[in-house]
């Protein structure tokens, strides 16, 4: 499974290529800190999965959301946030995102996504 992170954060992006790089079958093919930076690497190297972030400079993770779910076919989308409010998950699932987290309490929750998405994979 090919994922893409894109967070401003270089903290969680390393804290999230550490734990993914344990999980048998995921490569992480990029990452990006930057809105165009990220909608432009995931639609050239297409992954299979996004880790998204909501707030990054240039416009934000709804910005790359709605641009890369037009991809045929998309990518399956994880928002990653600190900004964890209703009105945001329910736009971001609307948008197409398949789950949305919140970084503070369910960095487990988002390891334990990808790891059954990939089980399923080789199912």
């Amino acid at each position: 499974m090919r994922v893409f992170i894109a967070d401003d954060s270089g903290d969680i992006r390393t804290s999230l290529r550490k734990r993914l790089s344990l999980i048998e079958g995921v490569e992480i093919v990029g990452d990006s800190e930057t809105t165009t930076g990220a909608t432009r690497e995931i639609e050239r190297l297409k992954p299979d999965f996004v880790i998204l972030d909501l707030f990054m400079p240039g416009g934000g993770g709804i910005v790359t959301l709605k641009a890369i779910k037009k991809a045929k076919p998309p990518p399956k989308v994880i928002v990653f946030t600190n900004y964890s409010l209703p009105e945001y998950k329910k736009l971001c699932l609307a948008y197409g995102a398949e789950r949305f987290y919140d970084k503070s309490t369910e960095f487990r929750e988002l390891i334990a996504t990808i790891s059954q998405y990939q089980e399923i994979r080789f199912q």
